[in-house]
């Protein structure tokens, strides 16, 4: 069987593979440590025909592909599926779009937040252009501008690179932003401590000692 890890393999080349050898069945892609499968993409005699996830079909399943870095991949040949909806693109435009995308998820995963930083939800952002999952919505809910991204990884049970690259995500639309968990500890309006000795004012009386003036 043909498979092995997305980390050394990325999952373009892989398909380049499968589709510069005309193979038909259904590239599946699971997490590491995980019997389940989160993305299958399928090929028909060289052509890219459908891909699904268990939200996803088609180009909105592709784009959800791009996210998935740290993964496993295995070639279960022969497998068919019911629809092609990708039948109709061109295979190699597909690779090539698929290829960009993984590159703009590496940069992102460069941003981000670090695990002290304090996700805050921003009132009125929509989060209806996001491309993510019901669970990478729901850690919004945990957005309360109070939980450092530690908190919220230990409360979800997900891992902390997974729980920072979908906050990075909601960042970058608009949905969210982070503050340091310095700033969020002080109330607005709140003095800023300073190391600086306090100035002491004058108190407005004048002392004299033998008619002269003393401070």
């Amino acid at each position: 069987m043909f498979k092995g890890s997305l980390t050394q393999m990325p999952l373009p080349e892989v398909l380049r593979l499968l589709v510069g050898s005309n193979q038909t069945g259904a590239l599946n892609i699971v997490r590491p440590g995980s019997p389940e499968v989160v993305a299958s993409l399928y090929i028909q005699l060289g052509q890219l025909v459908e891909a699904s996830t268990n939200e996803y079909n088609g180009l909105d399943a592709i784009k959800y592909c791009a996210q998935i870095i740290d993964a496993e991949f295995a070639f279960e040949e022969g497998a068919t599926s019911e629809t092609d909806s990708l039948s109709s693109f061109d295979t190699s435009v597909l690779i090539d779009e698929l290829s960009t995308q993984i590159s703009q998820e590496q940069a992102l995963k460069e941003s981000l937040p670090s695990l002290d930083d304090i996700p805050t939800y921003l009132p009125g952002k929509s989060a209806s252009e996001i491309q993510a999952s019901a669970d990478d919505l729901a850690l919004l809910l945990l957005c309360d501008g109070a939980k450092r991204v530690m908190e919220i990884c230990v409360q979800t049970g997900r891992s902390s690179q997974d729980v920072q690259l979908v906050l990075a995500r909601l960042k970058k639309a608009g949905v969210i932003e982070f503050v340091e968990s310095d700033e969020a500890s002080s109330p607005p309006g709140a003095p800023v401590s300073s190391d600086e000795p306090p100035v002491k004012k004058p108190s407005g009386k004048v002392k004299y000692w033998r008619g002269r003036p003393v401070e």
